[in-house]
């Protein structure tokens, strides 16, 4: 019997930290149906021409730089259209069918990152102050579906820089280990405020070492349901 509602997990960690290929570890042991989208290099759901051509272009910046480097306004309410299309096109109806959505990246993210470029650029003189700044607009322009539940992806900051400029094939510099520090830190503040609840996974190493484990929590997940 379908559930009435699904379940939605979303899939949080710094770049590099290992959240895409801990997915691709599990998803094989998920229920067929499951819904696994966002990250923005995925292809597996796009589907409606306008998400399709603001992911394009979203890759494209981020193909010549691991930040988009537009108005901090501008490039945190694109980041909130493009999720705003994968709620509404694809998340909000597997959900209402009583199926498992994993998402990689949702709203925490952009929160998380927006609020290291308020800092980067000198436009907030605190963390405290940089998040307060993103959330207001982020509460203003999203009424996305919310997480029943965050599985947060942690990873050191320097191998997880590391890692993700070796499969960008780029190099890495201290303003990049400066910065993914900044969001790391905007990370746990913004989930502890999180109403979700939070389980951690550790990304350093092997991360195979962690599918089987996540697995049986994603079935525990499913069984509250």
């Amino acid at each position: 019997m379908a559930r009435e509602r699904g379940l939605l997990v979303a899939v949080e960690g710094i770049t590099g930290a290992g959240k895409t290929t801990l997915i691709d570890l599990v998803r094989k042991s998920l229920p067929p149906d499951t819904l696994i989208c966002g990250g923005y290099r995925r292809e597996d759901h796009r589907s409606d021409p306008l998400h399709r051509d603001i992911l394009e272009a979203i890759r494209r910046r981020l193909a010549r730089d691991p930040f988009l480097r537009v108005d901090w306004r501008s490039e945190t309410l694109l980041l909130l259209a493009e999720l705003h299309l994968a709620d509404r096109n694809h998340v909000r109806p597997a959900l209402a069918e009583g199926r498992l959505v994993v998402y990689e990246h949702h709203l925490a993210s952009i929160i998380a990152y927006q609020s290291a470029r308020l800092l980067e650029d000198g436009h907030a003189r605190s963390l405290k102050s940089a998040l307060a700044a993103t959330r207001r607009l982020v509460k203003h322009a999203s009424d996305v579906s919310s997480p029943d539940v965050v599985l947060f992806v942690e990873a050191k900051v320097d191998i997880a820089v590391r890692r993700a400029a070796r499969r960008d094939r780029r190099r890495v510099g201290p303003h990049d280990l400066a910065f993914e520090r900044q969001v790391q830190a905007a990370y746990g503040a913004a989930l502890k405020a999180d109403r979700a609840g939070v389980r951690r996974c550790r990304g350093d190493g092997r991360i195979a070492e962690h599918a089987g484990p996540i697995v049986q929590w994603f079935k525990r997940q499913l069984e509250m349901q």
